[in-house]
């Protein structure tokens, strides 16, 4: 599916603290492109919570916020809440993994399940709309709303998966619960492991939805290349670059006031030249044992995707 009617969604899979963040806000640079992190959120995370936009503002008081989703309500003329669609997406991913257990859905619950994604559909209209963009880059990261958002049919999707080596996730993970951050509930470095198995898993499944329009990527790798991967996603869109990002070899750019509600503190606040790098604090400072469980538990997959054997 590809046409001027459709709205095309760069879909960042994968599981949390592997950069998702970064290339999404990265991505925003571009003319036409739209990266504002992960909306299936907005709901509790921006109107309910009111989280503080990367603009500085609270989300309620974000002008560029305030307006999408007053065109999204008005759209609606009360027929829908922030509660009732936080009630909707609930629903939608618990009838997604009843189906992968083979369980059969009443009509109510299908019926719920399609009331979400045309609410959905009325928000990233919204979001076109009000940006004028090409292409939304959303980095909710979860493989059950992707798969929901492949149903429709005012939906070009193309799905980005985006893996991190699990020691470097789990070092992160536990760096930030450290440090306090409530987001960081994954620490615990077998269950973090299980996890980040069973979410790219998930995200790989995505391939057979439309195999042209998935695209899997180490974070690692773009971290090193920037300006190479920009291009290759780009060509993988089927979208033109006016002018490039990062000069060649070059790893920095100026951020411009982005939209993000949601995401990894540690990269979602930084303004002006951000300069990318890699952090590779965990091959020092990864406590061996649990590096030794990680790799074990995660070996099928972190061999599958080169990590056993350099870039």
């Amino acid at each position: 599916m590809n046409n001027s009617d459709t709205i095309k969604i760069l879909f960042i899979a994968g599981f949390e603290r592997s950069g998702s963040t970064i290339v999404n806000r990265v991505l925003g640079q571009i003319e036409g492109f739209v990266a504002w992190g992960e909306l299936r959120d907005v709901w509790q995370h921006g109107l309910v919570e009111d989280r503080t936009c990367s603009c500085g503002k609270r989300f309620n008081q974000c002008p560029v916020w305030t307006d999408i989703i007053k065109s999204f309500f008005d759209a609606q003329q009360g027929k829908i809440t922030p509660q009732e669609m936080i009630a909707l997406s609930k629903l939608a991913r618990n009838a997604f993994y009843l189906e992968n257990f083979g369980l059969p859905l009443p009509r109510s619950v299908n019926l719920n399940v399609q009331k979400y994604l045309s609410q959905l559909e009325n928000l990233y209209t919204a979001i076109q709309s009000k940006t004028n963009s090409r292409v939304i880059v959303d980095s909710t990261k979860a493989a059950w709303y992707a798969t929901l958002l492949k149903e429709s049919s005012k939906i070009d999707l193309y799905v980005l998966h985006l893996v991190r080596d699990p020691r470097g996730v789990c070092y992160s993970l536990q760096s930030r619960k450290m440090k306090g951050e409530l987001a960081s509930q994954w620490y615990n470095p077998i269950h973090a492991s299980v996890t980040w198995r069973f979410k790219n898993v998930l995200s790989e499944k995505l391939s057979a939805l439309e195999s042209e329009q998935y695209l899997r990527l180490r974070y690692e790798d773009f971290i090193d290349r920037p300006s190479y991967y920009i291009e290759l996603i780009m060509d993988f869109l089927k979208e033109g670059l006016s002018e490039p990002l990062f000069k060649e070899n070059e790893k920095s750019l100026e951020m411009k006031v982005d939209h993000l509600f949601a995401g990894s503190p540690s990269s979602r606040f930084n303004q002006g030249v951000v300069n990318l790098k890699l952090d590779n604090r965990w091959k020092k400072e990864l406590n061996p044992i649990n590096k030794t469980l990680i790799t074990n538990i995660t070996k099928p997959q972190i061999s599958e995707y080169g990590y056993l054997k350099g870039p």
